[in-house]
């Protein structure tokens, strides 16, 4: 469940609220994004926009990069980029050394199965924290 971490979830949580993961601080690595995203070069898309509304999220990113895709090529790309299809392909949902795979469950607010009230709560003032106060909403569900 948490990759090829060999530890429970709660010192997992502790690692990544204190940006002690393989992945570094994620805190840091979106509050760094975010400061970028009003450069033409950069495009910022969150994650639940795109699985609740991937035909628009699709349609901005081929804005951005300038083009202007078929019906046929739009349809295509939304069926290779469904979590169904990616989830699937062995070249995208990569399977680390302890058999867990890269994507999970593909699911918005999934977290709520894992979080206790405790970390729910931790995470909520760390995203306040270093979130919210740069003008980043998070979103949950």
């Amino acid at each position: 469940m948490y990759g090829p971490w060999p530890g429970d979830w709660p010192e997992f949580v502790d690692m990544f609220l204190n940006g002690r993961t393989m992945c570094g601080d994620y805190f840091q690595v979106t509050s760094e994004w975010w400061q970028q995203r009003d450069k033409p070069n950069v495009l910022v898309l969150k994650y639940e926009d795109i699985v609740s509304s991937p035909q628009h999220s699709i349609c901005r990113i081929a804005d951005h990069l300038g083009i202007q895709p078929s019906t046929e090529q739009l349809a295509c790309v939304m069926h290779n980029c469904s979590f169904e299809s990616m989830s699937s392909n062995d070249n995208v949902n990569t399977t680390f050394g302890t058999g867990f795979r890269f994507l999970r469950k593909g699911l918005i607010g999934d977290w709520k199965a894992s979080f206790t009230e405790e970390q729910s709560e931790r995470f909520e003032r760390a995203a306040q924290e270093r979130l919210a106060a740069i003008g980043l909403e998070f979103r949950y569900e």
